[in-house]
């Protein structure tokens, strides 16, 4: 028995060597890449080998532009921490100082970029800003990917950086060691690594002494100093050329870039020279009442935050704001804009949920924005809080700005719509509901306001009518969303006609056939006579007209018959052109309906009513009227416009009216006789009659 469980001891010892060889790394080179473990276990096992950070960071470069788009993301970021001012510069000298400490030397050098922004960092940020691909804000609907891979573009331009927020100074050099690429100290020891005097020359545009000795710093300033030569990370040397590259294609959008952010008032682009800021670009959002402006956007979020981008009701935000641009050519533009910000209730017929697994990580949060200033810039942009790159895919072909939490490719560059391989995508489905459902009913909601201001009379009928979708330029999704717009729309007054205010669109005449009229005063005429009846005249822009004919709700036009039923009701004429009237009375050929009308020009310059039967009225030309002297009131007048003596000839071989052509054969025998006589006849007034 006793020799029996030696035996097991010895198998047990046995079978534990066996397992720790088992338990032996492979290798190859040193370096481990497999173990085997567990008793009867015949398995390898391989660790998945991953990038290091700068491997990393290199690849994320690839698939982020080296371009205006980098300061997009920190004006972003900037946006989502509540700050109400950016301020980027460039920082043209070449300096180092050499008394700092060797492991933070690197960070405060020159050339460098700068960029300040008047929030300061939370926990969260300190904590996200760390992250290399994942962003603290992910599971934040309300917040554009604060610190995710967008802002790791900033590697574009520097190998490392450094913050300064609040009370904390943080040094990231993503090629030290995991545990040391990023070092943090606290702002009133920041002496003790820089020089005071160095600080101040690379940081006196922005941090005072006073500020850096209390160890508190109202907002952020993130310094990049630029990449000399090639590294690791990035083969691209910035220089001076690429800065003014960056600048100047962040620029491009500059007009519109303030239009749908509800924190940032201003951005301004500039360099450094003898320690002061020139100017280069200014960007910034104002209002006639700033104090409202500021109280009505912050109210919107706070209401975000309280309901976390799910409200029982609808909330929406619109306010009217002035953008200005200018550059350091002295060029300054201006555009007025009424903005509108936009989320469903949860309830609404347009709220929609995102098809992925979390359908709390998206709101349909959008926005939409009209110029009420003329020239209008650029419109018709698709926006994700800030504008998209202006290439043909991110324009809509509509009146306004559209802004939306769309879900972008991983370039930020554009939105990911449909296609022949993506149709089911949850992104994808998300993308075009947001578009066809709560974009539609913001823009509706939008024009619904504008409306009402319309029909007081604060805003002009042509103004209005710039603000409605021209369905005829828009195609796809935008062009599905505009007819939803415009379908909507229809059950209100939303045409301006000429006497009757607003009316609805069955209820106007159109008079858009009349300004093709010639000559045109011949509309002109017509238009008073038939407002002078009151009747519901509208001209119509081409782009509504076109987009009623789309949705086969045309207007009826304005007719002759309009006219001639109107003639009958006036108990005069004489402050109008007849001959006007009579070319557009007899235009459509119904001159049977002429009768009654007082439109018949006759050689005396009187004017008498069509008639069928009774005595005739003859169409001479002129040398047969200058002989049928005394029977100017049997003669039509042949001195008026060649285009109402064409329709005077058409009447008389219509045979409707009392109008025949004059045959000397037929008719001069009978007229002359009558014309001799009336001529031998003493005039009324003669003596003794």
């Amino acid at each position: 028995m006793q020799s029996d469980r030696r035996t097991r001891q010895w198998r047990h010892l046995c079978e534990e060597r066996r397992v720790t060889e088992r338990k032996k790394t492979c290798s190859v080179d040193g370096a481990p890449l497999a173990t085997m473990s567990c008793p009867g276990d015949p398995f390898t096992y391989y660790k998945i080998e991953v990038p290091t950070v700068v491997g990393q960071l290199r690849n994320i470069l690839t698939q982020y532009p080296d371009n205006g788009q980098i300061i997009k993301e920190l004006v972003q970021n900037a946006e989502d921490a509540g700050a109400t001012t950016v301020e980027v510069v460039h920082v043209p000298d070449h300096f180092s100082f050499p008394e700092a400490w060797k492991v933070v030397h690197k960070f405060l050098q020159g050339p460098a970029v700068s960029l300040y922004n008047d929030a300061v960092f939370s926990e969260e940020d300190w904590h996200g800003i760390r992250k290399l691909s994942e962003s603290i804000k992910k599971d934040n609907p309300l917040q554009v990917g604060q610190f995710g891979l967008g802002f790791k573009s900033v590697f574009h331009l520097t190998d490392y950086l450094m913050i300064i927020s609040g009370q904390l100074v943080l040094f990231m050099d993503p090629s030290e060691p995991e545990e040391r690429m990023c070092r943090c100290l606290p702002l009133q020891q920041l002496s003790e690594v820089f020089p005071t005097a160095s600080v101040q020359h690379a940081f006196g545009h922005h941090l005072t002494p006073q500020q850096q000795a209390a160890g508190s710093f109202p907002g952020t300033l993130f310094w990049f100093p630029l990449r000399q030569t090639p590294s690791k990370i990035s083969d691209t040397v910035y220089t001076a050329e690429h800065v003014k590259w960056l600048f100047d294609s962040f620029a491009v959008e500059a007009g519109v870039c303030l239009t749908f952010l509800k924190s940032l008032e201003k951005i301004t682009i500039g360099q450094l020279k003898s320690q002061k800021v020139i100017v280069s670009h200014c960007m910034e959002v104002t209002s006639s009442n700033m104090t409202r402006m500021r109280n009505m956007r912050q109210a919107f979020r706070q209401n975000l935050q309280q309901c976390k981008g799910s409200p029982s009701q609808a909330l929406s935000c619109s306010y009217d704001a002035t953008l200005h641009t200018s550059n350091h050519r002295d060029n300054r533009r201006q555009q007025d804009m009424r903005i509108l910000h936009f989320l469903p209730g949860k309830k609404d017929t347009e709220w929609i949920k995102w098809g992925g697994k979390d359908t709390s990580k998206h709101i349909p949060l959008v926005g939409v924005a009209v110029p009420t200033s003329t020239p209008a810039e650029a419109t018709g942009h698709i926006f994700s809080f800030l504008p998209l790159p202006p290439d043909s895919t991110n324009q809509t072909g509509l009146p306004v700005q559209v802004n939306g939490a769309f879900i972008l490719n991983q370039n930020r560059r554009q939105v990911k719509w449909r296609t022949s391989e993506s149709s089911k995508e949850a992104d994808v489905m998300w993308n075009e509901e947001l578009v066809v459902k709560v974009v539609a009913k913001a823009y509706t909601v939008l024009l619904e306001q504008l409306l009402k201001e319309a029909t007081t009379g604060s805003i002009d009928a042509t103004t209005w009518y710039t603000f409605l979708p021209d369905l005829s330029a828009v195609a796809g999704r935008w062009l599905k969303m505009g007819k939803k717009v415009w379908l909507d729309l229809l059950t209100q007054d939303i045409i301006s006609s000429e006497v009757n205010g607003f009316l609805a669109v069955e209820d106007v005449l159109s008079s858009n056939d009349l300004d093709a009229l010639n000559p045109p005063e011949v509309a002109n005429t017509v238009k008073k006579v038939l407002c002078s009846q009151s009747l519901p005249l509208a001209t119509l822009p081409h782009h509504v007209l076109q987009s009623l004919c789309l949705l086969d709700q045309e207007p009826s036009p304005v007719t002759p018959r309009h006219l001639r039923s109107t003639l009958k009701k006036c108990s005069t004429l004489k402050k109008w052109n007849r001959e006007h009237l009579l070319f557009y009375s007899a235009k459509d050929g119904d001159y049977g309906n002429l009768l009654g009308l007082p439109l018949l020009p006759l050689q005396d310059k009187t004017w008498e009513r069509f008639r069928f039967g009774g005595e005739a009225v003859y169409l001479c030309s002129r040398k047969e009227a200058e002989a049928l002297q005394g029977l100017e009131g049997q003669v039509v007048n042949n001195n008026v416009a060649p285009s109402v003596l064409k329709i005077l000839q058409a009447v008389a071989d219509s045979g409707a009216t009392q109008v025949c052509h004059f045959q000397a054969k037929q008719h001069g025998p009978k007229l002359l006789q009558k014309s001799v006589a009336s001529m031998q006849k003493p005039p009324a007034d003669f003596p003794g009659c």
